[in-house]
């Protein structure tokens, strides 16, 4: 359910007392990688095919391994495409991808951003294509064919917990009526701190109602209809005869997840500080094997550069024992980087493409969970998180720092950070938060002397964004020496500050925050959105770092006239927004350095004024209102 969860989350993550009425952990408002993918005005009509294709064959089987190709649904399979496809939510999948349930749409927006918080409505539906249950070679089917539907479940995995006024329901499509039956359903629970369980059901189709060319079957959930909540995730949909319930084991060896990182600390650097250190001596991958018995795979590797060349590959023969016996597997570590065998020269914005393939036996269920591809990017940020945000963290303390700790290769420019804000906290928007950039050396590994402290920003949400990270410039480039330096902010108002929080990526030890008692590391699992931006130099056109300085208000308090001034800078639009983060005016298309605005209408009192400049950077200021009407 859409809330921020106190003692859950922080009895979970946190061992510092006095941290905890000041950090919590809130979900998100929306998914930003659908977001970005697809926009409704380029909808691909393929995702609203309906059921007029030949039907399938038995067996039926997606155990959605292909999230690294697309987030929705393989449309061979499925009718719908409101579930997400990913490989980020889930903790200790059956094999690598899952289907995840929320309250987001397809683009990646809330069903309904107003949903209260408590209610519990429909929500996603995965609903498959139709199904021939009728003959196979001309043989009727028969109940004596032992028919089984099977797949596995989890309940919150890296998400949020499901309450129990949400649920996960399995329905049939009566082939006669043409109605929808609920066979099964599952109320939301909160499952054990740490729980990795994915449990596997096991539905009959017995009912001749059922024994059709035309049988359909769907997944769908009710939650929150107001964001990336009250998660559940499927895995490894199977149909097919001769099944019995202890049918619980399958031919098949799958990845489970990525391999470990190609980089040694952070998943980007800036291209022109990447030396040979930097890289990982060895991949390890998490495997799976299903099987009763050990098998025998040839794992290989493949690594090309930035132009698609294959530069680096390696191939081992591994013995992968079997799953209820051993568990994952931990294997092909033999599998080394020579960094002097092969030098990687990335240029700026080179992608480099990591590739690992399984080969098993011919008799191996699925094939497409034998295939992990993983791209690394270097580009002029330096990054712990993977990209993509499960979650956020915020603190509602005026004053509160929150810093990662990063260490510089090499003497360069900062330019500024790139921050993941998201806008909601417990279903409302945030207006009126405002921070300031600041850099601190080191002193005994942590947060020493500060050495920048930048003018006052506010956040922007870029909406349609992957990732939405925006980028917050720097007033004046900075020079930075080589070593260990902290890079945050700090709020300047109470108001909450929600931060994407990765929680696949662990360098909680490089994250700090001081709430008025000193830095502390908190080291939670997970990687908070912070990240540097090297090299002032990449900037081309006019230089905003010097276009966008601190705007000049006077006077301030006034009694009816504010002049605004933008210093070597455009004021493209201004709104005065009172302390509720209602707005009371409103002006576009200004496009000057200098303007007024008369406020004679507004009752006196406290307001922020927001400036939008040309580069669409937002600005906030408070003012003051003598005006007595």
């Amino acid at each position: 359910m859409l809330k921020i969860k106190f003692l859950f989350y922080i009895l979970l993550l946190f061992s510092q007392n006095y941290v905890l009425a000041q950090l919590n952990f809130s979900p998100l408002h929306g998914n930003y990688h659908l977001q970005n993918l697809i926009q409704p005005k380029t909808i691909n009509t393929a995702l609203n095919k309906t059921a007029a294709a030949a039907p399938l064959d038995l067996p039926f089987l997606d155990d959605f391994a292909y999230m690294y190709k697309s987030p929705y649904p393989n449309q061979l399979l499925w009718l719908d495409s409101n579930v997400y496809i990913n490989n980020t939510l889930p903790i200790s999948p059956i094999s690598i991808g899952v289907a995840s349930f929320d309250g987001l749409d397809k683009w990646g927006y809330p069903y309904n951003l107003n949903a209260f918080i408590g209610t519990s409505n429909h929500a996603d539906k995965l609903t498959s294509a139709q199904i021939n249950l009728k003959k196979n070679n001309n043989v009727n089917y028969t109940t004596a064919d032992s028919i089984y539907l099977s797949f596995f479940y989890q309940s919150t995995g890296r998400g949020d917990d499901p309450e129990t006024d949400d649920s996960l329901c399995v329905d049939f499509l009566n082939t006669i009526t043409k109605k929808w039956t609920t066979v099964w359903r599952k109320a939301g629970f909160t499952p054990p701190i740490n729980d990795s369980t994915f449990y596997q059901v096991f539905l009959p189709i017995k009912d001749l109602v059922y024994f059709d060319s035309t049988f359909q079957f769907r997944f769908r959930n009710k939650a929150t209809l107001s964001g990336s909540v009250d998660n559940w995730h499927i895995d490894y949909v199977y149909i097919n005869k001769n099944r019995t319930i202890k049918d619980t084991l399958v031919p098949d060896v799958s990845f489970v997840y990525e391999s470990t990182p190609f980089l040694k600390k952070y998943s980007q650097i800036p291209y022109t500080h990447f030396t040979t250190q930097e890289t990982s001596t060895f991949f390890r991958n998490i495997i799976r094997n299903s099987n009763p018995t050990a098998a025998n795979v040839i794992y290989y590797f493949n690594l090309l550069n930035q132009s698609n060349i294959s530069k680096y590959n390696y191939n081992a023969a591994e013995s992968i024992n079997p799953y209820t016996s051993n568990g994952y597997q931990n294997v092909a570590s033999q599998c080394s980087i020579n960094a002097t065998t092969y030098t990687l020269a990335p240029l700026q914005d080179s992608v480099i493409t990591l590739q690992h393939f399984l080969r098993t036996s011919a008799g191996d269920f699925s094939k497409q969970n034998d295939t992990v591809i993983q791209k690394i990017y270097f580009r002029n940020t330096y990054a712990y998180d993977d990209g993509s945000a499960e979650i956020a963290t915020y603190c509602n303390v005026y004053g509160a720092r929150i810093v990662v700790r990063y260490t510089i290769n090499k003497k360069d420019t900062i330019r500024g950070l790139k921050i993941f804000f998201d806008p909601i906290i417990d279903g409302h928007l945030v207006l009126n938060a405002t921070f300031r950039i600041n850099i601190w050396d080191d002193i005994n590994n942590k947060p020493g002397n500060l050495i920048y402290k930048d003018s006052l920003m506010s956040p922007n949400y870029l909406k349609g964004k992957n990732n939405t990270f925006a980028t917050y410039n720097l007033s004046s480039c900075f020079t930075i020496n080589p070593g260990t330096y902290y890079f945050g902010i700090q709020q300047t108002t109470s108001q909450p500050l929600n931060i994407g929080f990765d929680k696949n990526n662990n360098s909680g030890l490089n994250t700090f925050i001081d709430v008025g008692n000193g830095f502390i590391n908190p080291n939670y699992k997970g990687s908070l959105m912070i990240n540097p931006i090297i090299g002032c130099k990449t900037l081309v056109g006019v230089n905003e770092l010097n276009t966008i300085t601190t705007p000049i208000i006077y006077p301030n308090p006034t009694n009816d006239i504010l002049n605004l001034e933008l210093p070597n800078g455009i004021i493209k639009a201004i709104e005065v927004i009172n302390t509720l983060g209602q707005s009371q005016i409103k002006i576009k298309n200004i496009n000057e350095s200098k303007t007024h605005i008369n406020l004679i209408d507004l009752t006196a009192g406290i307001y922020f004024i927001k400036i939008v400049t040309s580069q669409n950077k937002s600005i906030i200021k408070k003012i003051i209102l003598n005006n007595i009407k």
